[in-house]
């Protein structure tokens, strides 16, 4: 391996005996534009049988580390060489005659998943990159339009001769589309906002509005992960994601969004506990006041009271006084998650406002499973929207 410096290589040094193993070929080594993996193909004792490809992690110092034989689906019981690596694609590129091909070694794909832990299944890159004989050392420039590699397709005198080819591709285009749906009706929504926001921060978010079908299109940039949020006043927002890493075709992807109307009541929260007579959250209520946080956050243009309510069983003045604090426990919480304190208020209703009345209660059989079911629905924890702020409705392209 050689180094460089301010444009100059320094004198080449030979890698040691743990990626040049001795009476074992360790060839076509490639190093990822990053720096921090090398690829290559050996014969070495370890791997699927021929020659694989390995890869060795390089660390900050530039100290190489052992090799791997690199997991299935890659490695055959045929050859596997010329490695190659696109880092903004997360695509491997390599030749093989393991695979079924047009002849020969061929070249195929294999993207990497976004935790470099699996690769998809190789695909072949057909014709007219791959021919009956052999294809290998591919590459591909950075925006993945032009690359080159050799082939031996050609007839020549000493009967096997790589010559160099060069190809173009078509730009990589990715589109995002779909269609905001009213959940209760399957309606289309007409004028909602779905918001595209990069999740790494490093571009500002973009905007498309709903045509009067409920239709939503806009481009996506390469190798990005996307945020996707659906928004209209009066309902609640429904997320999704979309990712172009690791994509190497263009493709168009189809999301559509699912939104409930929001209720003029109470949402009650249903598995929220307390401990016997106190305003302290058991664990458990905690898990499911997470998903109200989650709401909030997504919901960012709601504002909620949320209100805590007893049975009819205890001195009226105890349990509106034990209801406040309960609910203020759960707002406290939720406040705890970094919700804005303007978005959310507590309310005590003590046994003010029953789900069943104390008259209906009465004319059950006392401590039956009935009488005690009609006391743990009125016992209840549950949110209503007090605010919503309106909605920029704009087209915002990136």
């Amino acid at each position: 391996m050689a180094r460089t410096l301010e444009g100059k290589f320094y004198e080449a040094m030979k890698l040691g005996t743990h990626i040049n193993l001795p009476g074992y070929k360790s060839q076509q080594p490639f190093v990822t534009q990053d720096g921090r993996k090398l690829f290559f193909s050996s014969n070495r004792p370890g791997g699927k049988g021929g020659f694989d490809i390995w890869m060795a992690g390089i660390d900050e110092n530039g100290f190489i580390g052992n090799p791997v034989n690199l997991p299935d689906p890659i490695n055959t019981a045929g050859d596997e060489v010329t490695p190659f690596f696109h880092t903004l694609g997360s695509t491997l590129y390599y030749s093989t005659n393991g695979l079924t091909g047009f002849g020969g070694l061929d070249v195929f794909k294999s993207a990497l998943n976004a935790d470099d832990s699996v690769y998809n299944v190789p695909k072949n890159l057909n014709s007219p990159i791959n021919s009956a004989k052999d294809d290998a050392y591919f590459i591909l420039e950075k925006l993945q339009t032009k690359g080159f590699f050799a082939s031996d397709r050609e007839d020549c005198p000493g009967g096997h001769c790589y010559d160099i080819y060069s190809f173009e591709n078509e730009p990589i285009k990715f589109s995002l589309e779909g269609i905001v749906f009213d959940a209760q009706t399957s309606e289309p929504i007409p004028s909602a906002l779905v918001t595209i926001k990069d999740v790494h921060d490093g571009d500002e978010p973009f905007f498309v509005v709903t045509d009067d079908k409920g239709f939503y299109s806009t481009d996506l940039k390469l190798n990005m992960q996307y945020f996707l949020k659906a928004q209209k006043n009066g309902y609640f927002a429904d997320a999704n994601e979309v990712a172009t890493e690791g994509k190497t075709e263009s493709e168009v992807f189809q999301r559509d969004f699912n939104l409930n109307k929001i209720p003029s009541g109470d949402i009650e929260i249903e598995g929220i506990e307390y401990d016997f007579n106190k305003a302290t959250l058991r664990p458990k209520s905690m898990e499911i006041l997470d998903k109200i946080v989650d709401l909030l956050k997504l919901n960012d243009n709601v504002s909620i009271d949320l209100g805590a309510h007893t049975d009819a069983r205890g001195n009226d003045d105890y349990n509106m006084k034990l209801s406040a604090a309960r609910a203020k426990s759960c707002v406290d919480y939720i406040l705890s998650k970094g919700i804005p304190k303007s978005k959310i208020t507590s309310t005590g209703y003590g046994e003010t406002r029953p789900i069943i009345t104390e008259a209906e209660i009465n004319a059950m059989v006392p401590k039956s499973p009935e009488w005690e079911a009609a006391h743990q629905k009125n016992r209840r924890t549950a949110f209503k929207v007090i605010g919503e702020t309106s909605l920029n409705i704009i087209n915002k392209t990136q």
